[in-house]
Order: C-alpha cells, then structure tokens, then sequence
C-alpha cells in the first residue's frame, strides 16, 4: 500500500489531504454535525503491514469529563468497533484506527473514516448531537 492511492482514495471523500513524508498524510476534513469547532486532522501513517489512522487532539464532551475522561473513553472503545480511543504522549485523547495493509481495499478505508467521524460525532466536543 502506498499513500498515493489512499491520498486519491481520501480526496474521493471529498477531503483535501497533503503529503507530509513519504509515509505520511495529513487530512483536512469536515462534517456537517461539526458547527462548534473545527475537527482536528487526520493523519494516515503507512508501514510495511499497517495503515494506522490518527484524529489528534480530541476535545471530549464535557458531560464525559463529570463521569471520568479515561472511565469514558474505556466505555466507548467497548462500544465501538475499528476505532479507539488513547492517550497520546503528553496525555492527549486521540481517536486511532489500525488497517492491515495485506488486504486494504476503498470500501475497507472508507468505512474505517466513517467510523471516525461517527465517533468523533457521537463522543467529540464539535457540535450539536441528536439523541440516539
């Protein structure tokens, strides 16, 4: 897998992504449930076995904070499939998804983006919710 296709396979989705290193892609993306902040990037890591998709920084719901932050994004990654929830190394959330490069395929990318942002709608700090 090069980041050639999953840049032209991301800008199918209608997101602009720029070349960050030869194993790396930046993605600016939106959603039309984000009308309170912008979300943060995307970035699309390529290994030799690995596509590893990372949304950093997270902002949390506040109403998550009251019940406990990591108490919380335990709770979601029970819930959710693909993605997860994690501390970053200065103890930033971030949203995280690994794909096996042996078998990546379009459909396979895009659901994993559909996940993200479904996370990031039903548990992110970036808009208005409807009641599930």
């Amino acid at each position: 897998m090069d980041t050639t296709t999953l840049k032209a396979w991301i800008e199918k989705r209608g997101f602009d992504v720029k070349i960050e290193g030869l194993h790396l892609l930046r993605v600016a993306w939106s959603a039309p449930f984000a009308d309170k902040r912008p979300l943060p990037p995307l970035f699309v890591q390529v290994t030799d076995n690995w596509v590893v998709l990372s949304v950093l920084q997270v902002e949390v719901a506040p109403a998550y904070a009251l019940v406990g932050l990591m108490r919380s994004l335990l709770h979601f990654n029970r819930k959710m499939r693909l993605a997860k929830f994690a501390f970053g190394e200065a103890d930033e959330v971030v949203l995280c998804a690994e794909l096996p490069t042996e078998s990546l395929d379009e459909p396979e990318l895009a659901s994993a983006l559909d996940v993200l942002l479904d996370s990031l709608k039903w548990y992110g700090d970036y808009g208005q919710k409807l009641h599930r």
